[in-house]
C-alpha cells in the first residue's frame, strides 16, 4: 500500500532498530553469541541534543551498529535522565528510517499525531536525526541520507 499523499517518503524504508543496553560490551558478545553478529568498534559520541519542548542537554553516547544489515541492529550503552534508558521490559528503543528530507518529514511526522522529541541542539528545527514518539508510545527516528555514507564506512558495510 503506497503512503498517503501527505505521508513522509522513506528511500530504503529501515535503516535499523535500536536497543538500549546496560553494558555495550557485555550485550555485544551476547548478541554475538546467540545469532553470529559481528561488530566494528564501538563509537562515542559527545554531542548537545535538543528535546521536542526546546531544551537542550549534553550527553555522551556509546554506539555500536551490527555489520549485518540493513536492517542493522544498533546496541546504545544506557545514559540516565535522558532518553536512552532502559526499557524495563528490554524491548525496542526504535525503528529508524532514512530520509532524503528531513525537516519536511519531521514536521510532516508532528503534524500526523507522532511529536519531535529530540534532535541535535542547533539553530535549525531538527539536524542529522529526529527522534518522533507515536501515540501508541514507539520511537520512530528518522535520518538524514546524507549522513549514510559517514555511517556505512563505520559499520563497513
Amino acid at each position: 500500500m503506497d503512503p498517503p499523499p501527505s505521508g513522509p517518503r522513506f528511500p530504503d524504508v529501515v535503516s535499523h532498530f535500536a536497543v538500549v543496553v546496560d553494558d555495550l560490551e557485555t550485550a555485544m558478545a551476547r548478541h554475538a553469541e546467540l545469532m553470529g553478529i559481528t561488530w566494528p568498534p564501538i563509537r562515542e559520541l559527545d554531542r548537545s541534543f535538543r528535546r521536542g519542548d526546546g531544551t537542550a542537554f549534553h550527553a555522551r553516547l556509546r554506539v555500536v551498529y551490527s555489520r549485518q544489515g540493513p536492517p542493522y541492529l544498533e546496541l546504545i550503552e544506557a545514559v540516565p535522565h535522558s532518553p536512552w534508558v532502559m526499557d524495563p521490559t528490554g524491548g525496542l528503543h526504535h525503528i529508524a528510517l532514512w530520509s532524503d528530507h528531513l525537516v519536511e518529514d519531521s514536521a510532516r511526522l508532528s503534524k500526523a499525531g507522532a511529536p519531535l522529541e529530540l534532535t541535535y541542539d542547533t539553530t535549525e528545527a531538527v539536524h542529522g536525526f529526529a527522534y518522533h514518539r507515536e501515540p501508541s508510545g514507539g520511537r520512530l527516528e528518522i535520518i538524514d541520507t546524507a549522513l549514510r555514507p559517514t555511517i556505512e564506512a563505520w559499520i563497513g558495510s
